[in-house]
Order: structure tokens, then C-alpha cells, then sequence
């Protein structure tokens, strides 16, 4: 007795052994999967592709969709076909397969897109109604990109499905595709209602792990805006008139740094930067301007390995100066150049220490100075314990949190108005203070009117654009507050 799909078996058969098609075809899966690996490798969406495989990589045995199933669904496909069509084996599009694995839902849309936006590559081509999406709400939580490349050249009459879908997707296809999908056998109803509940269980999961990368991003992103606000202040502090091997390690730090931020200690432009720290030390001791481009070098390094390092610069420093009005200068510095590097603990204890020697000296001046720094040191140390996990927020104690932010709170409240660059710090601080500290909607956006109006105080001066680098950081993080406050 013959299957319901013998003709069509037969004409599959016939049509993949003639020509030596299924070569053919093995050969255009290959050439496939062999571009779009490339793209995990150097392209724009390099990051977003966990791992890319074929059909043959996945059964081994058949390399290709096996005859059968692709007689059968040549046959449902004549079934449903419109009058006067007849649906050949050429049409298949999934004789061969290759899919793209990615690490959150979000690379799946940029794979996509840019599989689409590229369109041509050397052995295929994507027209951009090739690719569908499949919401999980009309799958069965399935998420996914089908579609289809169509071949050029010698493969121009072949056809190959690339699915671009999540870890989490896949592995759980992995599971229930057999069990599900194509069943040798009925499905209890209970049981698949157990799997329809974890199948959505695993779709939560794919969205949570989604927002929790956004959440990092975004906290990368916040840290880097404080980091550039950091290098700003530092630069707007070294005089043209430094010493000329001051401004020599500068201008080497402008060319070294976007490869500066995360090459290895050993390598040539991390020790050309600390060698020429070194011999500057040496010919001119130490100095201000000596801590400055340490803590400059030491901002751009993402992972903070040479806080110590720059802290250790300032501290030899310090430890040389005899006279009084010097030491407390520079004990200023080291509170400031804690915070620039994001050692909001010690930027706060220095604040502290700052703040009890200025009020000794009962002047109004330094006083307020003081309280302003250390007003702000609060409101960054609060933010980062509070919402800086992926930055390392969570590994602070927060037993005095809530203290550290009404203390910020309070000093604001406290300081009175200035003129001049003193002005410009306490309108920002004080925005600064009520974006991290506020409790409310209407205290995060009155933050942010401070803010811009220490931007415009500032304007024409040389602390212009300082202080648009602190905006810059200070406006993405009341955004985050906002949606935050919102939810």
C-alpha cells in the first residue's frame, strides 16, 4: 500500500538525484552558513550571534531535510494550493537550514534587520518579504525569525530557511519539537497544558533577561557620561602653562584612549601612559598636575584597575607637602579625584574631612565650597548604592542608604546662593542632588531645571563644557528616575 505522499516521494527522489542537485545543495548549506557565521566575527551584529549551525551540523545524518518530509509537505502544500497551481520541489525553501542563535530577544531584530538592509551577499540574496516574524502570542511562545536566502550564481534555483531565534528559544525547540510539533502520538490534554506553562515561563524568562541587559547597558552607559563628566573636569584644571611634559602625556592620553579603556596592564599604550607618569615624576616630583593626568589615565580605564595606582600618586603627594594652606588644597583634590574615579566611600570621608577643617577656619568661602562638594559626593554616593548593581553598587552596604541621601537632602537645603563658578557647582549640585535623592516626579524634574541653568551660568566661560558633560549625566539619569518613579 503506498503513502498518501508516494508521487511526491518519487519526484523528490528523482529531482535530488538528477543533476547531482543534492550535492548541490549540501554545498549551498555550507556556503550559507559559512557567510552568516562570518558575521559573528566582523559585522555590526557581531555581538548580537551566540553561534550559527546548519542542518547537517544539527542531525549530522541526513545533511539535508530527509525525503520523506519533504515529500510531505510538497504534497500539503498541492493540497491547499490555488486552481491551476502545482507547487514544485524546487519551491521548498527548507530542504537546507541554517540558524542563528542569539543571546537576548532584542538581537534576534537586529540580525534581522541588518540581514535585510544588507540584502546581497556573494552566494545568496534576502528580499526583505523573506523574512517573517513569529510572535509568540500566535506560536505557542515560540519567538522567532524565519526566512528564507535565495541562491545566486551556480545555486540560483535553490532556496535555504534561516531561523534566527533565541538560546532560550532553541533549547527549549530542542526539548518539545518532537514531543509537540510532530508527535508520533495523541497528546494528553493536561500534559500539554503543562507544556504550554512552561513554554510561557520560558518566554518570561527571555523578556526579564532582556531587561535586565538593558539595565546593565544603561548603567555602562550612565558610568561611561560620569567618567567623560570626570576627564572634563580634569582637563579643564590643567593649565596651558603646565609643564610641557604634562601636556606631553596628555596628548598621548587623546590618542591612546578609546584603546586605553580596556587593553591589557601589559600591553604597549597602558605602559607608555604609566612610563611617562613615572618619568615625569622623577625629572619634576610630584604635583597637582602629576595627580591630575593619573586620575585622567585612571578614569579611562572601565574596569577601575588603576584607582589604587592614581590614589597611591596623590597620597606621595600629599605626604610631601609641609605647608598647611597646601595640605588643605590638596586634600580637596583627593576628595574630588575619589569621586572622578568612583571610590564614593573614601570621596565621602574626605568630603567629611574637608567640611570639619573648613568650618575651623570660619570662612564663608571655603565653607560652602566644602558643602557643595560633599552634598554632591552623597547624592552620587546614594545613586550608586541605590541603582548602580551592574557597576558595582551591590557589593556597598546599604544599612545607611536612606541616611546618606536625607543628608545630601539637608546640606542642599542649607546652601545659599553664590556668584560666579561657585554658583554654577550649587545650582548643580543641587539639581544633582534632588535627580538622585528626590522622592517625587516633581523633585527629579525640578533637579533637571537646576542643571540646565548651572549649563547656561557656565556659558562663555571656561568651565562651558565641563559643565554640559555634567548635564549630559545628570539628564540620563532623571530619565531612569522618571521611569522608575513612574512604574
Amino acid at each position: 500500500m503506498h503513502r498518501r505522499y508516494w508521487r511526491e516521494l518519487e519526484e523528490v527522489k528523482k529531482y535530488l538525484d538528477g543533476g547531482h542537485r543534492k550535492t548541490l545543495y549540501i554545498e549551498f548549506q555550507k556556503q550559507v552558513k559559512q557567510t552568516l557565521a562570518g558575521l559573528s566575527v566582523l559585522s555590526p551584529v557581531a555581538l548580537s550571534i551566540a553561534n550559527v549551525y546548519s542542518r547537517e551540523d544539527k542531525q549530522k545524518y541526513p545533511p539535508l531535510k530527509a525525503d520523506e518530509k519533504i515529500a510531505l509537505k510538497l504534497y500539503k502544500w498541492r493540497k491547499r494550493a490555488k486552481q491551476g497551481q502545482s507547487p514544485k520541489v524546487s519551491d521548498i525553501h527548507d530542504i537546507t537550514g541554517v540558524s542563528i542563535i542569539c543571546p537576548y530577544p532584542s538581537d534576534t531584530d537586529l540580525v534581522s534587520d541588518f540581514l535585510i538592509k544588507r540584502s546581497r551577499f556573494e552566494h545568496f540574496e534576502i528580499a526583505p518579504t523573506d523574512i517573517r516574524y513569529l510572535d509568540p502570542k500566535d506560536n505557542k511562545g515560540y519567538r522567532a525569525y524565519h526566512g528564507v536566502c535565495r541562491g545566486r550564481g551556480r545555486f540560483s534555483a535553490l532556496r535555504c530557511e534561516i531561523q534566527i531565534k533565541t538560546l532560550i528559544n532553541e533549547s527549549w525547540g530542542v526539548k518539545t519539537h518532537d514531543l509537540t510539533y510532530k508527535p508520533p502520538g495523541d497528546i494528553d490534554l493536561r500534559l500539554n497544558m503543562h507544556m504550554e506553562k512552561l513554554t510561557f515561563t520560558l518566554q518570561l524568562l527571555d523578556e526579564q533577561s532582556e531587561i535586565v541587559k538593558n539595565l546593565m547597558v544603561e548603567a555602562w552607559a550612565l558610568d561611561k557620561k560620569r567618567r567623560e563628566a570626570a576627564q572634563q573636569q580634569v582637563l579643564i584644571s590643567i593649565s596651558d602653562k603646565a609643564d610641557h611634559r604634562i601636556r606631553k602625556i596628555i596628548n598621548e592620553w587623546k590618542k591612546r584612549k578609546g584603546d586605553l579603556a580596556t587593553s591589557d596592564l601589559a600591553s604597549g599604550n597602558p605602559q607608555k601612559i604609566e612610563s611617562m607618569i613615572d618619568k615625569c615624576i622623577a625629572e619634576i616630583g610630584y604635583s597637582m598636575d602629576v595627580c591630575r593626568v593619573a586620575c585622567l589615565y585612571a578614569t579611562t580605564r572601565s574596569s577601575r584597575d588603576r584607582n589604587d595606582w592614581a590614589i597611591a600618586i596623590i597620597d606621595n603627594w600629599i605626604d610631601a607637602i609641609a605647608d598647611p594652606e597646601e595640605r588643605r588644597i590638596a586634600g580637596i583634590f583627593r576628595s574630588v579625584a575619589n569621586l572622578a574615579l568612583g571610590e564614593y566611600e573614601e570621596a565621602i570621608a574626605d568630603g567629611r574631612a574637608v567640611v570639619t577643617r573648613a568650618l575651623k577656619s570660619k570662612k564663608s568661602r571655603w565653607i560652602l565650597q566644602a558643602k557643595i562638594n560633599l552634598a554632591y559626593f552623597l547624592a552620587e554616593g546614594y545613586y550608586h548604592r541605590v541603582f548602580d548593581e551592574a557597576t558595582g553598587g551591590g557589593e556597598i552596604d546599604r544599612a545607611d542608604s536612606e541616611k546618606c541621601r536625607r543628608e545630601a537632602l539637608r546640606l542642599t537645603h542649607q546652601l545659599r546662593s553664590s556668584t560666579g563658578l561657585l554658583r554654577v557647582a550649587l545650582l548643580d549640585t543641587k539639581g544633582a542632588v534632588l535627580i538622585a535623592c528626590g522622592d517625587s516626579e516633581a523633585a527629579v524634574r525640578e533637579g533637571m531645571e537646576l542643571c540646565a541653568r548651572a549649563v547656561n551660568a557656565a556659558k562663555h566661560t571656561a568651565h562651558e563644557g565641563q559643565a554640559q558633560a555634567f548635564y549630559a549625566l545628570h539628564e540620563r539619569r532623571a530619565f531612569r528616575r522618571l521611569l522608575n518613579l513612574d512604574t
